[in-house]
């Protein structure tokens, strides 16, 4: 973090004298709020740790949730040198902070891709880290230089080392340029997450999944937001007279923040990394301890089936689980869970296994053989043709005019044999 200037827009000091020089050479700073960041990034490699080793969760998500927050760990361990001026005692830390600000906004699409039924981002994510490579590639020739050494060059006491003819990369060591960075990575995400959330939707998903995903990425949206925003911030007010260090330790914070929050919810709801479909994992806490007794259950299930396949309920083509709840006087989260348990499936894919089904028996019908297949799923309940098309073939193997051509053969065959007979 620049107090005192920068050099082609490095994110470090210029030291204006010999004697100022020395001073932070020999001056180290501990003081509360580094230490604590200084805990919270030996955490964050821990937690990285645990996610490594934890079999419940896939690649390539459980890569990038790791890589994330070991580099969480990694700022945070670069902070704390800087504010208490270990950079100086151990200058081969020196601008290996650059290459880490761009990886936070593609790590997060990348792990929320992931998720997605058909990622689109995975076959070339290294698209993403090409700003990466480059900065990487620019400062090559500093990583190789002497402790010494790299203190002359930052200090402006030596010609700062590059490749031939690489001069014109220095710019992408500018704020405004990484700054720009995340921005566009933070509109992205949004973008991804209102895609994701309406995926999950027409997909059928049972709608506690929805919702909690959806807050789940919302959430990590928001945080690097706000993480982008202060970031930002940072750089466009640390040389004004009212600048203080607790402006310079908000970053950090934020960082803490969300190790703890990956942290958090790593304990509480581990399946949520790892973007499993089914319901029953991201069930409210109140499931676990339910007020229902057997008994009750095995009544909401009678009563389900009983709207379902006498009253026919599902043929509204509008149908939401508060219309069911009303049409059995229960509570939505009671007939939730209750369908999650008794039946295995969401509340979704219970309503369309019953229009396909009886979709089927339409379609088998003597008297619609040239009836249009999307009127009698419409007639069914669907109100939708794509959901229709995907939900039929998912649940019977093929799709509705491959299912009625197999049907009339059957008749056919069966006419045939029974007239030789």
């Amino acid at each position: 973090m620049a107090r005192n200037g920068v050099v082609w827009g490095f994110v470090l000091p210029i030291l204006h004298t010999p004697n100022q020089f020395k001073m932070e050479m020999t001056t180290i700073e501990l003081s509360f709020w580094p230490v604590l960041f200084l805990i919270a990034g030996g955490q964050a490699c821990f937690f990285a740790l645990l996610f490594w080793l934890n079999p419940k969760i896939p690649p390539p998500g459980k890569g990038y949730l790791t890589l994330l927050l070991l580099l969480f760990g990694y700022m945070l361990f670069f902070h704390f040198c800087w504010w208490t001026h270990y950079n100086l005692k151990f200058p081969h830390i020196l601008l290996t902070n650059i290459p880490v600000y761009y990886c936070f906004g593609p790590l997060l699409l990348l792990y929320m891709d992931s998720l997605r039924k058909q990622p689109s981002l995975q076959k070339k994510w290294w698209l993403h880290f090409i700003p990466l490579f480059l900065v990487i590639f620019f400062l090559t020739p500093f990583y190789f230089l002497s402790g010494n050494e790299k203190l002359a060059a930052i200090h402006g006491q030596m010609s700062f080392p590059v490749f031939p003819g690489t001069r014109w990369l220095k710019e992408l060591l500018s704020f405004k340029v990484f700054g720009l960075q995340m921005f566009v990575y933070l509109f992205w995400q949004i973008k991804w997450v209102r895609r994701l959330n309406q995926e999950d939707q027409s997909a059928g998903l049972d709608p506690v999944f929805i919702q909690v995903r959806y807050r789940w990425f919302s959430l990590l949206t928001v945080f690097y937001g706000l993480f982008v925003g202060s970031f930002l911030l940072y750089f466009l007010i640390n040389d004004r007279p009212f600048f203080r260090d607790v402006h310079d330790f908000i970053i950090s914070g934020l960082m803490t923040i969300a190790i703890y929050l990956i942290g958090y919810l790593a304990y509480q709801r581990p399946a949520i990394f790892s973007g499993r479909k089914h319901a029953a994992i991201f069930q409210p806490a109140k499931y676990a301890t339910s007020s229902l007794t057997p008994a009750a259950v095995d009544s909401i299930r009678r009563a389900i089936v009983h709207v379902l396949e006498k009253e026919e309920l599902y043929k509204e083509n509008n149908l939401k689980i508060n219309d069911l709840s009303d049409a059995i006087q229960v509570p939505p989260h009671h007939l939730s869970q209750v369908i999650n348990d008794r039946f295995g499936k969401s509340f979704n894919q219970l309503i369309n296994d019953y229009r396909v089904r009886e979709v089927c028996r339409l379609l088998k019908k003597e008297g619609n053989e040239k009836r249009p297949v999307i009127q009698i799923a419409y007639e069914a309940g669907f109100n939708n043709k794509t959901t229709f098309y995907e939900v039929f073939k998912k649940t019977t193997g093929l799709s509705p005019t491959e299912f009625r051509l197999r049907e009339y053969k059957k008749i056919n065959s069966d006419t045939s044999a029974s007239q030789h007979l």
